[in-house]
């Protein structure tokens, strides 16, 4: 394994399609902002959470969870303990970006920018809450240094997060706001492998209500087996 590794979660989008505030959305009895965050920090050196649309809440919110240990881990449907939590809020940092209505490529900038002496960055949206913790122990073993970019696929369908490396940093920093990632990449010589992952929750896209119930239904049918 080749250098540290720091995370960056998008949570500076306004949910329209949803209705409903998408970080703060409930998910095995935790925000899927903070579920997302508990699974990362078993991988990542530091954490950039990239607010922008009720920035402030989900600062406020989840640092009001994260503050009182003892709910938090009685409300959780996920074991965690006093130690799991203080680990994770020493690696958090909030990021807020001022451009966020321009797009998501300008939030991944943002928490670039804070994180661009790293080696790697797993780069992750907050609408994937269902990914199992042992998804992100299997996908970081695969940090070595001679790829740029590393990307999950489910029988053959590419998926999220992507771990990037730093060769790649300088041309997003530089790209233009409005444009995306696709495009950037595809102007450049990107040397990527691909994770054939057993786990189709990679290919999760969760933007509306049906989609939510969606994935609720499938953890309560999970339960109940």
């Amino acid at each position: 394994m080749f250098g540290e590794t720091n995370g960056i979660l998008i949570c500076g989008g306004f949910s329209k399609r949803m209705g409903e505030f998408k970080p703060l959305m409930q998910y095995e009895g935790l925000p899927f902002a903070l579920n997302i965050l508990f699974k990362m920090s078993r991988v990542c050196n530091k954490l950039i959470v990239v607010t922008g649309h009720q920035g402030g809440l989900i600062k406020e919110k989840l640092n009001e969870l994260l503050n009182d240990k003892e709910t938090l881990a009685n409300e959780s449907d996920i074991e965690l303990n006093s130690v799991m939590i203080d680990h994770l809020k020493n690696k958090l940092e909030f990021v807020e970006n001022t451009l966020y209505e321009d797009g998501m490529f300008t939030s991944f900038q943002a928490g670039l920018r804070t994180v661009s002496d790293s080696e790697w960055v797993l780069y992750h949206f907050v609408d994937q809450p269902t990914l199992p913790r042992s998804f992100y122990d299997e996908f970081i073993s695969l940090t070595y240094n001679d790829v740029d970019w590393i990307q999950p696929k489910y029988e053959g369908v590419k998926g999220h997060p992507i771990l990037i490396n730093r060769s790649l940093f300088n041309q997003i920093l530089e790209s233009d706001k409005k444009t995306n990632l696709r495009e950037v990449i595809r102007d450049f010589v990107v040397m990527k492998r691909y994770y054939e992952s057993p786990f189709p929750q990679a290919l999760d896209d969760i933007d509306t209500i049906s989609d939510y119930n969606r994935i609720m239904k499938i953890d309560l049918e999970v339960e109940s087996n």
